[in-house]
């Protein structure tokens, strides 16, 4: 994630991967399969089991998916049950990487949702990422 190289100083592998799956769906050869792929790597990225993005990586991450709606690069359903799929972490058993996921899922819903502004509150996408930050938000849901 984050760690001081003595040849070059910080690296910051999140933020550099993030960049280079933006580039990737934006590339004409880019299909809905590459699309896919890319929010499976994006849920591993959240579901990282180590650490818990600081230093704005959902708002980094949300870029892509904000460009995959804006663009029409993958159909609404898809991307709408993948961000509910992103709830499937509350359902492990308590642990830190289960927080992790839960809190990176959190904080990139919330990124989303605000990164598409005013005008997609009561659209099917804005819905389902509210109710999906509901679902991981322990303090929402009276589980801490």
């Amino acid at each position: 994630m984050r760690g001081y190289l003595p040849e070059g100083g910080w690296a910051h592998s999140a933020s550099h991967g993030v960049d280079a799956l933006l580039e990737l769906i934006k590339c004409q050869e880019s299909d809905t399969a590459v699309q896919l792929e890319v929010l499976a790597a994006i849920e591993g990225m959240l579901h990282n089991g180590k650490q818990i993005f600081s230093d704005e990586d959902d708002e980094r991450i949300a870029n892509i998916v904000d460009t995959m709606i804006e663009k029409g690069l993958l159909p609404q359903q898809e991307i709408a049950d993948w961000k509910s799929g992103l709830t499937q972490c509350v359902d492990w058993p308590r642990s830190y990487v289960q927080m992790i996921a839960r809190v990176n899922s959190k904080n990139f819903l919330r990124s989303l949702y605000f990164r598409r502004g005013q005008g997609s509150r009561g659209n099917v996408l804005a819905s389902v990422i509210l109710a999906a930050e509901t679902k991981l938000n322990k303090f929402a849901t009276g589980r801490y």
